[in-house]
């Protein structure tokens, strides 16, 4: 009789009163065990190929599950380890939908267009998906699955990441003031990479009217930095700019000289033009 009490409606309000009456909370947005249990099988998986399988599987499973975000955010990064950039994108693109605000998943497009673009529009592209960085990077929150000390450590590696493609974009546009902000920045944080110093130096060189100085140093700055294949030609470029500024190619080693023991520009540096 007691259980067929608690069958009516009005019984089972009074059955939830008691329960929470008596501090027993009811969970209603974690994940129940079989979510869980799901995957944690999956991302658990040492083989990309079973770790994917698994985590698609679980998506399919539970479309609405809280872990989903965690789950796309997974999937992803399987998809790159498997070199499968195309299901990559997709999977980029379902993690945006859950989350607009997504670190990870701006970042991730950010870096694939950095490889490449083959879009007929890359330059407002790149810049898109840098403004959109930038806004994760600074409105976004720390998803429940990611420690802090791994979230702040992406946050500093997803800037430079955002920074680059935004500073590419400017440059592909013609934009050199923009895009030096955006380089010296990233030489700043890391003076002795010549993928942001080389790009730099070609900022100021380029720019209307140009910073002979400052190119001329971050282009030799460059040509010190530069893999030993590409060193040569580097350098045989920065010589040519040098000499068509200066005049004649003498005082171009020193500059290498210069370059090579300050990751800076020296406050008192300046090469004299032609007369």
């Amino acid at each position: 009789m007691l259980l067929s009490a608690f069958q009516s409606p009005r019984s089972t309000c009074v059955l939830i009163l008691l329960v929470l009456a008596a501090g027993i909370v009811i969970p209603q947005d974690s994940p129940s065990n079989s979510d869980r249990d799901t995957y944690e099988a999956a991302i658990h998986r040492k083989e990309v190929q079973a770790r994917i399988k698994g985590l698609e599987l679980f998506l399919k499973t539970f479309p609405s599950s809280t872990l989903k975000e965690a789950a796309l955010d997974s999937l992803a990064r399987a998809y790159r380890q498997s070199g499968n950039m195309r299901e990559e994108q997709e999977t980029l693109g379902r993690l945006l939908k859950v989350n607009a605000n997504s670190l990870y998943g701006w970042t991730a497009k950010a870096e694939l267009r950095l490889i490449g673009c083959d879009s007929g529009d890359c330059e407002q592209e790149m810049a898109s998906i840098a403004e959109n960085g930038f806004r994760a990077l600074n409105s976004g929150t720390k998803p429940d699955y990611v420690a802090e000390v791994e979230f702040e450590r992406q946050k500093a590696e997803s800037a430079k990441v955002f920074h680059n493609l935004a500073g590419l974009a400017a440059i592909e546009q013609h934009d050199y003031p923009t895009a030096q902000e955006h380089y010296v920045t990233l030489v700043k944080s890391e003076p002795n990479n010549f993928g942001f110093v080389y790009p730099l130096a070609l900022t100021y060189l380029n720019a209307s009217p140009p910073d002979n100085s400052k190119g001329l140093f971050f282009l030799a700055r460059a040509a010190v930095l530069s893999p030993a294949t590409g060193r040569k030609r580097i350098e045989d470029y920065g010589r040519a700019q040098y000499e068509k500024y200066h005049g004649s190619a003498q005082g171009w080693p020193e500059i290498l000289r210069v370059a090579k023991a300050n990751s800076q520009m020296p406050s008192d540096f300046a090469i004299t033009p032609a007369p």
